[in-house]
């Protein structure tokens, strides 16, 4: 069964725009190629800019839990702390 993965980012102010397409250029092209994944987009909250939602779907919890671990390597979870004003919510779902 799949697992679907959305992950809540709150970016520092005026920052949306720079982390959208930093994840929309760097990071989701080697995700979407990652073992595991099935699929992920971004999306701009309308009534806060600042927050930011992954939606993930991949073949497994497991799948996912290694590529954080990948990116806890690759400096992506350092750009991501720099931009952030808290640690991302990240919460798993049953499809």
């Amino acid at each position: 069964m799949s697992c679907i993965v959305i992950a809540d980012f709150f970016v520092k102010p005026g920052g949306s725009e720079e982390f959208m397409e930093w994840a929309n250029n760097d990071i989701f092209p080697g995700t979407r190629d990652y073992e595991g994944n099935v699929s992920i987009e971004a999306y701009v909250n309308q009534d806060d800019e600042n927050q930011i939602t992954f939606y993930e779907e991949w073949e497994s919890r497991k799948h996912h839990e290694v590529y954080l671990e990948f990116r806890g390597t690759d400096g992506t979870m350092d750009y991501i702390e720099k931009m952030s004003q808290n640690p991302p919510n990240i919460r798993y779902f049953d499809k």
